[in-house]
């Protein structure tokens, strides 16, 4: 592990398949940086970390509470279309969580850019992620930033300024009011946060560090790289893997070679694995390396898990846009790359070597 910069704030993710696996990892590395004399903020997505009576201040995302004051928040810019609508804003409840597909995801990914915001000067955050699906729905929204919530919200904003323009003329016969698209387009404070939380996660300056904790059976082998791929696809290269489990020391060795990640294997019993060895052990130092030299100019990605059947490689103009098991990973290309083209691709587990001309 580097040091951490004084500019940069560490930020710490804890992601695992049961509570009892968070609260262990994450009690692990709250022994680590008190030994390196951190001041660490903890950050529940989850919901449902227990670290005992003697445990340290807890930023808890309680949905229900969240998703109010989000709601709150919200209503002034709603108000002048609920009128519309012939609806009272004061009245009008906010709409159920489950009723929205992937607003649970939105809600939590918000509080983690308000946690990241609010973030006292000298501290680092250590955030526990909900299960490892849901991790990375989080995760690969928030790297994308407002981007990807203005990409799908533009167009019907766009629409609607059309609508407004043409409707303008009945609004005195109708005596309507209607309400402006700009009403409704991302708060530049939200914005702010956002792209803070989306400039870090990016990697570019200070690596993001994460431990995932997965409890396997032998049975469940076969579909591992899937599981361990998740996070590198989510750009968190810098990654340690518990896997819960009794394997056969062949098997691990295999698994050791194949993934090349700090790897840690056993039952958490009396004595428990060895978390503090396994923290100690070296991250990757470069996980995307750009090279020219004899053999040819190439990029190479660490990407663990990541197989060659159902890879998808684009070049974008200044970005590579890899696809793997429905999930996507976008890479800038350095400067001096951008007027070169991607011919090939393959899979040396665990990089990815891409070659240009």
């Amino acid at each position: 592990m580097r040091p951490a910069s004084e500019d940069v704030p560490r930020l710490l993710l804890v992601v695992a398949d049961i509570a009892s696996q968070r609260r262990r990892l994450t009690r692990a590395l709250l022994d680590r940086c008190e030994r390196e004399s951190l001041d660490v903020q903890i950050v529940d997505l989850a919901a449902d970390l227990n670290l005992g009576a003697l445990s340290p201040p807890i930023q808890r995302c309680e949905i229900d509470g969240w998703a109010e004051q989000i709601w709150l928040d919200l209503a002034p810019a709603l108000t002048p279309w609920l009128e519309l609508l012939e609806l009272e804003a004061a009245g009008s409840e906010r709409p159920a969580i489950g009723s929205i597909p992937g607003l649970d995801t939105v809600l939590r990914a918000l509080f983690l850019a308000q946690c990241w915001h609010d973030l006292p000067q000298g501290s680092h955050l250590l955030v526990v992620l909900p299960p490892p699906a849901q991790a990375v729905e989080i995760l690969q929204l928030l790297r994308r930033g407002p981007a990807l919530l203005e990409g799908l919200w533009k167009p019907l904003l766009a629409w609607w300024s059309l609508t407004r323009q043409r409707l303008a003329q009945f609004e005195l016969v109708l005596r309507l009011r209607l309400p402006t698209a700009e009403s409704l387009e991302l708060s530049p404070a939200w914005r702010s946060r956002l792209q803070r939380l989306a400039a870090r996660l990016s990697d570019r300056v200070e690596p993001v560090e994460a431990v995932l904790g997965l409890s396997v059976e032998t049975e469940d082998l076969p579909l591992l790289d899937g599981r361990v791929a998740a996070l590198p696809l989510c750009g968190l290269s810098h990654l340690r893997l518990w896997l819960e489990a009794r394997l056969p020391n062949s098997v691990v060795k295999q698994l050791d070679s194949h993934w090349q990640l700090p790897l840690l294997v056993g039952r958490a019993g009396t004595s428990g694995p060895d978390f503090a060895t396994w923290l100690a052990q070296p991250l990757i130092r470069d996980s995307r390396l750009w090279l020219k030299d004899s053999q040819g100019t190439r990029c190479r990605l660490f990407l663990p898990g990541v197989g060659r059947e159902g890879l998808q490689v684009r070049h974008l103009e200044e970005l590579l846009l890899i696809r793997w098991a429905g999930l996507r990973l976008e890479v800038p290309l350095p400067d001096d790359w951008s007027q070169l083209a991607c011919r090939s691709a393959r899979v040396e587990a665990p990089w990815l070597e891409l070659g240009f001309s």
